[in-house]
């Protein structure tokens, strides 16, 4: 076997190896309406949308648990309305090492809960700026690529222009 093979041997081995040791359960968790603050008893999660990971000890692995128990998740939404949830999370028997799993948890908004107006206006709200910063960031990549366009379309036009002044130089010294 030559060394290339080797290495890139090692490196697979290498990788299922990490990859076997993620034992991690990924909660995304999405408030109902948007906008709510999401918190956990370790800290912000996000603002209407977020993630949390969660890892399953490699003792339980080993005996063959697959569960994970969540923090306490806090949504507060700009009303003060506000509901907390924990849960436990099996992994299902058929996802055998397939990590990290994911599921999604949608925290809803209390029913009953009051000035319900005042958070959707403000989910409405905070829709409008995300959109508004997508659109910031996809006009600013594209500023990036015509950027880097140019650059190659500059650096062509160079290259062009070096060939031409050693073709030039090279009549000369034949006309000589």
């Amino acid at each position: 076997m030559s060394g290339c093979w080797k290495w890139a041997g090692l490196v697979l081995v290498a990788l299922v190896g990490l990859t076997g040791c993620q034992r991690t359960v990924s909660v995304l968790y999405r408030t109902e309406p948007g906008g709510a603050t999401i918190e956990s008893e370790s800290g912000y999660i996000g603002r209407g949308l977020g993630e949390r990971r969660y890892a399953i000890s490699k003792a339980a692995w080993r005996s063959g648990q697959r569960c994970v128990s969540t923090e306490t998740v806090t949504a507060r939404w700009i009303s003060g309305a506000r509901m907390q949830q924990s849960e436990n999370i099996c992994l299902p028997d058929d996802q055998g090492t397939i990590l990290p799993y994911t599921v999604i948890r949608v925290l809803h908004r209390p029913d009953g809960a009051p000035d319900l107006t005042l958070d959707l206006d403000y989910a409405s709200e905070v829709a409008k700026q995300e959109v508004a910063k997508q659109q910031a960031a996809a006009q600013e990549a594209a500023a990036r690529a015509e950027e880097a366009n140019a650059e190659a379309r500059w650096e062509r036009a160079h290259a062009r222009r070096l060939r031409a002044e050693a073709e030039l130089e090279r009549v000369r010294r034949d006309d000589d």
